[in-house]
């Protein structure tokens, strides 16, 4: 049986071929656990003109505010936050969804979210609550290629500002 015969040439071609394959398997940092609260204040809330087909008044705003890291190390704390977000909703009933930008010195992370909002009457006065899940779209700087989800619920203070607690997992 003759052995095939190994050029410099095939030699070079399998080196190549192997540190591609070890390249494209790289380690990717173990998740940690991360978790904040933001208190935003609305930029411009504005309530669209129509309502879509089920009914529902649909609401665009956009609203900044600050992180508070809650979790252990310093994941986005004192991040600013801007939220852009749109909700369909029936008597303050309804869904939402947006994008949650949080940005530090060192970078950027930004969240797509898709939640629910629920308005019940509380001494003659609505109270309105969210809730939903989030997940990493991009990142920059120290946050680039970072992956990640999570949850969050929050609750409107007033007509201007609400509140956000967030908590999940996030690989950097």
């Amino acid at each position: 049986m003759r052995m095939p015969v190994t050029t410099g040439l095939g030699k070079v071609a399998a080196l190549v071929i192997l540190s591609t394959s070890i390249l494209a398997f790289r380690a990717t940092a173990p998740a940690a656990a991360v978790s904040g609260t933001f208190t935003l204040t609305y930029v411009n809330p504005s309530v669209a003109n129509g309502t879509n087909a089920s009914g529902a008044a649909i609401f665009i705003s956009t609203a900044t505010g600050s992180n508070r890291n809650t979790g252990s190390g310093s994941y986005m704390a004192g991040a600013k936050v801007l939220n852009v977000d749109t909700a369909a909703m029936v008597n303050g009933n309804g869904t939402h969804t947006g994008h949650a930008t949080l940005s530090e010195s060192g970078g950027t992370i930004v969240k797509k979210f898709v939640g629910k909002v629920t308005t019940v009457m509380v001494k003659g006065r609505p109270e309105s609550t969210f809730k939903g899940a989030w997940t990493v779209t991009r990142g920059t700087g120290k946050y680039a290629g970072s992956t990640g989800s999570g949850t969050y619920t929050g609750r409107f203070e007033s007509g201007t500002r609400y509140t956000v607690q967030w908590k999940g997992n996030v690989s950097m």
